[in-house]
């Protein structure tokens, strides 16, 4: 390939991965058209790629098929048109040319032309095929996940779940998308096996990682779930909404006249602890009384299936989620079955940003703690670490746990171990002398660390106009 040709090329492939494929196009439409590239191969394949990206299979296939007229065992063109064949459905076509780039040895031909044979009834070659490409890349959670389909395919539910488990368990954690295609694996083994409320927990998981997985979102409606009962109460409220108003309704506040909404100034929590005091329980433990269902799940402290066994005349939930979102049947848009009440938390939308706010920083210091640590905490592990380091909760603890023993040893009126838990009560305590003093001998300390901008903010002014 000559030099010009190559750079051009390298060119379009930096557009494209810049997220640029317009721009990427163009080059190399230019060096097929007048540019000496129309001999070469590797335009035609970007252009391919470039067309397989934007879901046109139609021209995808004729600049794979341009590639291999020039270099007819170009490995990636042969893969790629055997993928556009698969997507439009001609498997037929797709295995003789997924046979011969498998034959080069990529992977990615190998998971192809596995998922292929399987597709075309040829399971056990389709089995082997599928082992086969696992072995060469035992790390692999894609060639898992493919052995996986393949027996899925085959009809060994078993098989699949097995190896959906084992992608599970390669599948890095920054990895989401590979790891939520294992989970929904994983949830078409089980729901194959007649392990529906399991096969529901695994589709919560990989929704979790990808709200959009496609393989979760399309199996879950079909999957049974555990079912509503008369009596069951919902404690409804967006995320971060604590000092807050509650609204008891038997319909979503929207479909209400204000005479039927009786307002609270109640939090969530708070609304809980009334809840389990209503039924008889005010020693209960909110948390597993009234448990949360999204993160009871997510987090595994709760399966469905205990969610659907919990040994109360009246279950009480507390969700962030909207109806529809619940993994329990009967819960859909709209008014909730009669016998179910709702009680929706509302709270002020401007100090809900403020809270979020507060709380995404808060994800980050621990997020950078971990990295410190080189510690991989996934995202409920993060919120755990966030709800229990805060200033609040740890003050409890302490109260709960070492507080006699604290305050044996305080002077009386003195404060406690958790006596503020905010930032700068130097001001209130420093006399402006003691102030300029301490911040000349801070910068100087702070010289050439990087950190004075921390505490000494630069001063933006102004300018008129």
């Amino acid at each position: 390939m000559p030099p010009e040709v190559a750079q051009r090329l390298s060119e379009a492939v930096s557009l494209a991965q810049a997220g640029q494929p317009d721009a990427a196009r163009a080059v190399c439409s230019a060096l097929v058209e007048r540019g000496g590239g129309s001999r070469h191969p590797q335009p035609h394949f970007v252009l391919g790629v470039l067309a397989s990206a934007d879901g046109n299979h139609v021209a995808a296939e004729a600049h794979y098929r341009a590639a291999l007229s020039l270099e007819p065992s170009h490995a990636g063109a042969l893969t790629n048109l055997g993928q556009s064949l698969l997507a439009t459905g001609r498997v037929a076509e797709a295995v003789p040319l997924l046979r011969r780039a498998a034959s080069f040895g990529p992977l990615e031909a190998r998971l192809n032309l596995a998922s292929a044979l399987a597709r075309a009834g040829e399971h056990s070659e389709a089995a082997e095929e599928a082992a086969r490409a696992a072995q060469l890349s035992p790390g692999s959670a894609t060639a898992l996940t493919v052995l996986g389909d393949v027996a899925l395919l085959g009809g060994d539910a078993s098989g699949a779940a097995e190896a959906a488990a084992r992608a599970i368990t390669a599948a890095a954690r920054s990895d989401a998308a590979g790891l939520a295609a294992a989970w929904a694996l994983r949830a078409a083994a089980l729901a194959e096996s007649g392990d529906a409320i399991a096969a529901l927990e695994a589709c919560a998981q990989s929704l979790l990682l990808v709200p959009d997985q496609p393989r979760a979102r399309a199996l879950r409606p079909s999957l049974a779930a555990p079912a509503l009962r008369s009596g069951d109460v919902f404690i409804a409220t967006f995320p971060k909404s604590g000092a807050s108003r509650a609204a008891a309704a038997r319909l979503p506040t929207s479909e209400l006249p204000r005479s039927r909404l009786t307002e609270l100034r109640l939090g969530t929590t708070w609304l809980q602890q009334i809840v389990c005091c209503l039924f008889g329980e005010p020693n209960a433990h909110v948390q597993t009384r009234v448990p949360w269902v999204e993160a009871a799940v997510a987090t595994g402290a709760f399966s469905l299936r205990q969610l659907a066994a919990l040994p109360h005349a009246r279950r009480a939930f507390k969700t962030h989620a909207p109806p529809e979102g619940l993994p329990v049947a009967g819960c859909l848009a709209g008014a909730p079955p009669p016998g179910v009440a709702v009680v929706v938390v509302v709270r002020d939308p401007r100090d809900v940003a403020v809270s979020l706010y507060h709380h995404s920083r808060a994800l980050k210091a621990v997020a950078r703690v971990a990295g410190l640590l080189g510690v991989q905490p996934d995202g409920a592990a993060l919120d755990a670490a966030v709800r229990a380091s805060s200033f609040e909760a740890m003050r409890q603890r302490h109260e709960a746990t070492d507080g006699a023993a604290s305050r044996a040893m305080r002077h009386e009126g003195e404060a406690g171990h958790f006596r503020r838990g905010s930032p700068g009560g130097w001001r209130e305590k420093f006399t402006p002398e003691q102030s300029r003093r301490f911040d000349a001998a801070l910068r100087e300390r702070l010289g050439g660390s990087g950190l004075e901008e921390e505490f000494f903010p630069p001063v933006t002014t102004g300018v008129a106009r």
